[in-house]
């Protein structure tokens, strides 16, 4: 596998959405713009041969960073609040991105797609969560347990199932 690959994977996509100008650049990078000021970045890692994929979902309120990390690290343990990808944050600036880091050769076209989805999903998911701690939402239940996570989906790409 090459660098090669990994564009064949992103222009076979951007043709399929109308976009047939995209592309990795020279570095391995490209963006894709997901509109209100977000943007799903892909880089392509040649050290393990992976397409890094990542994007800023939104930042937390510095009074809302205690609630806000709580939640992060809920969402790290597997399964439980992202469907097999990493949310993790600057506590500094209050940023959150959410990011996996696959193989390209465990990538055909359909599960590249799938994957994108996913992200964009899990961008969305993230921001709305954000954005709700800042306005004053628990990050625990009425009872004090943790809130009930959304359905995980363990069957995505590069995931070997035993």
């Amino acid at each position: 596998m090459s660098i090669d690959a990994a564009r064949g994977l992103v222009s076979r996509y951007g043709h399929a959405i109308g976009l047939p100008e995209l592309t990795l650049d020279e570095d391995g990078y490209c963006g894709l713009s997901l509109g209100e000021g977000k943007a799903l970045h892909l880089q392509y890692a040649p050290e393990d041969e992976a397409l890094l994929v990542y994007a800023k979902a939104g930042s937390f309120d510095q009074d809302t960073a205690v609630e806000a990390m709580i939640a992060i690290c809920m969402a790290n343990v597997p399964w439980i609040g992202s469907p097999g990808v990493a949310v993790g944050a600057m506590p500094e600036s209050g940023d959150v991105f959410v990011s996996c880091r696959v193989p390209v050769q465990s990538l055909d076209d359909v599960d590249f797609a799938g994957l994108l989805d996913r992200m964009t999903n899990e961008i969305e998911s993230w921001g709305n969560r954000i954005t709700a701690l800042n306005a004053g939402a628990p990050y625990r239940g009425a009872d004090g347990a943790a809130a009930a996570p959304p359905p995980a989906e363990p069957d995505g790409p590069g995931m070997i199932r035993a």
